[in-house]
């Protein structure tokens, strides 16, 4: 019974739909309304708009134009017309930075930016140096499109391409190198190496892209031998520290000995001079008083330093008797004893 009602009711609602105004006007004017349709789908089609950071390619029954020298034809910027639905137009934006992360992946680059967790990309950021190590190597391509022919016609897959080709060249540039030199001051040299040959090779492959820039990210040993490579590292600064130190006393130690060197023979070249400049000194003193003892006649000179020598000896000496020859019983008179020099104990 309920299935006999909803049969009834939909009969009598497609009745009363087709006794509308609408559904009769439509039905006697269809296909004229059918040609209005298709034209202005056709008017539609026949033009398209390329922005100012764009160029396009048309594709006429699936084959994109060529000039006369080869080179695929470019749209300019601007308003342009096609043949409907025979005419397909690809647009490129040529003026557009893209990137590829290489062992990392950006989920949000907002003003923190923040990167993608709990994923492996072990298979692509581990590399082989030349020690032989392993270096976990993080980068960054940006590039444009030069060529939008090229780009879109010439290479199958252009992103697996510029990936492969910067992997195999940054794996080729580090692996020239030691893990010191990689996680050192190699870095813009590993990048600079990777960027030349990237652009050569994607070169000789018309992939119609411009490499602008690679940029080494981090470098860093894998994160299962990280706590022994920071222990290392330590070991290493204090071993640095301790030979800085070391340097340090011994560069103090030296320059002391340096200076009590040239003190003592600062002082040993004095003495030296002091030594000579007094004997030159007495040498000449003694060839003055030679030259006036043989000019001197009366023996005056003789005689004067006669006295002086005496004055000498006698000022040194203790009390001093001088007898006369002719006098005898004087002698006993004098206690020999007190007047003779003491003896040391």
């Amino acid at each position: 019974m309920e299935e006999q009602n909803n049969n009834q009711n939909q009969q009598q609602n497609g009745q009363n739909l087709s006794d509308t105004d609408l559904f009769k006007f439509l039905n006697k004017y269809k296909f004229i309304i059918s040609i209005i349709v298709f034209l202005a789908l056709f008017a539609s089609d026949m033009y398209y708009t390329i922005d100012a950071n764009e160029r396009g390619v048309v594709l006429r029954f699936g084959k994109a134009s060529k000039t006369e020298s080869g080179a695929y034809t470019l749209v300019e910027p601007g308003l342009h017309f096609k043949l409907p639905f025979i005419d397909q137009v690809e647009k490129v934006k040529v003026d557009f930075i893209y990137k590829e992360e290489f062992g990392y992946k950006t989920v949000d680059a907002d003003v923190k930016s923040e990167y993608a967790t709990g994923r492996n990309f072990e298979e692509v950021s581990w590399m082989l140096t030349n020690d032989p190590s392993i270096a976990e190597v993080t980068w960054v391509v940006q590039y444009k499109i030069q060529n939008p022919g090229d780009y879109l016609f010439e290479v199958k897959n252009v992103k697996n391409t510029i990936r492969d080709v910067s992997e195999a060249s940054i794996r080729l540039a580090v692996g020239d190198q030691t893990f010191d030199e990689v996680i050192g001051d190699k870095r813009v040299a590993i990048a600079k190496s990777a960027l030349d040959r990237m652009k050569k090779v994607l070169s000789s492959y018309n992939t119609g892209i411009q490499v602008q820039t690679v940029k080494l990210m981090s470098v860093k040993p894998p994160a299962n031998v990280a706590d022994s490579f920071n222990k290392v590292n330590q070991a290493e600064q204090q071993k640095e520290v301790s030979q800085n130190v070391a340097r340090k006393d011994s560069t103090n130690t030296i320059n002391i000995a340096i200076g009590v060197k040239d003190r003592l023979i600062n002082e040993a070249l004095g003495y030296e001079i002091d030594k000579v400049n007094r004997a030159k000194g007495d040498a000449d003193r003694f060839l003055a008083l030679l030259a006036e003892y043989k000019k001197d006649k009366t023996n005056a000179t003789r005689a004067r330093l006669y006295f002086d020598k005496i004055s000498t000896i006698l000022s040194n000496s203790g009390e001093v008797v001088i007898f006369d020859e002719s006098i005898n019983n004087l002698s006993p008179l004098f206690n020999f004893e007190k007047l003779a020099p003491k003896k040391d104990d």
